[in-house]
């Protein structure tokens, strides 16, 4: 393997270099989230903290989100509610419940729990940024760039949106830890990596493109000559087919017993052929 051209793993190790890195985009970020802690809940803010409050706190309850027995249901706990809609986010619904049970509906909670989770997604992709170009500059450009992106400042504000806030920073959670196991050569991580997977999943459906990403960039390393096609299927098969078996179930789940109205039927599961594509490129920019 050509160790010269693969990025070093340990110089952008450890909790203080991921902090030195990053310090300058955590200051903007909460700078510029600081006027927003102040204010109300807002817009459907309400609405899935009632979904979250009227969830049953019980193994049955839980039993029943993963289950999916009411077709006319709401929330991850199948609450029967109208309208109907229908995703798989218990991790979310657990969180705002025990959220609630600590601060009540104090909206100044709810905020500072969003606006930590960006904090610590802009370290996250400091550190990844960083080993996967190997240089410190391009880790603290892609914490800053993250740092100032309108969306993600907004999600201290928008309590319903820590949907995308715990998906994200757990979703780079466990592109870390996959990549230590591989860069690093320690293969105990792929455990937490693939622990972080599900919980991501949890939280938000699409965390199943941690699959993508991380086959994306197990392919760039034999593109690039960091590994020969033998040493990887050595080495980096084991790791990736691990992850990917994980995330594959996942969505075999959700696409065999999730019914037809629900999130899978949405755009970015659906064929160009039904203007799916079309859809989700224009919901995504």
């Amino acid at each position: 393997m050509n160790k010269a051209a693969s990025p070093p793993g340990d110089r952008h190790a450890g909790l203080s270099a991921a902090l030195a890195r990053a310090w300058p985009a955590l200051a903007l970020a909460f700078g510029l989230s600081l006027p927003w802690l102040g204010s109300e809940l807002f817009l459907d803010d309400w609405h899935v903290l009632w979904k979250a409050h009227e969830a049953p706190w019980t193994w049955g309850g839980l039993g029943r989100g993963f289950t999916f027995l009411d077709p006319s249901s709401i929330g991850s706990w199948n609450l029967p509610a109208l309208p109907a809609y229908h995703y798989f986010r218990p991790l979310v619904v657990a969180t705002l419940k025990l959220s609630m049970a600590i601060w009540g509906l104090a909206p100044l909670g709810f905020h500072a729990l969003t606006l930590s989770l960006h904090l610590g997604s802009i370290v996250l992709l400091g550190v990844l940024a960083a080993r996967l170009s190997g240089r410190e500059r391009v880790g603290r450009l892609a914490a800053m760039l993250f740092a100032v992106q309108p969306h993600n400042v907004a999600s201290a504000l928008w309590t319903a949106g820590l949907t995308g806030s715990l998906g994200v920073f757990l979703m780079l959670s466990a592109i870390v830890c996959y990549l230590i196991a591989r860069q690093e050569r320690r293969g105990a991580w792929i455990l937490p990596a693939m622990l972080l997977s599900m919980l991501a999943c949890l939280a938000k459906e699409d965390a199943v493109l941690i699959g993508v990403v991380v086959a994306a960039w197990e392919l760039s390393r034999i593109a690039c000559g960091f590994e020969t096609f033998k040493e990887w299927v050595r080495k980096g098969l084991p790791t990736l087919g691990a992850m990917a078996a994980l995330l594959v179930s996942f969505a075999a789940y959700r696409l065999f017993f999730f019914d037809p109205m629900g999130t899978l039927g949405e755009p970015y599961l659906m064929s160009p052929a039904q203007g799916g594509l079309l859809r989700f490129l224009g919901f995504a920019l």
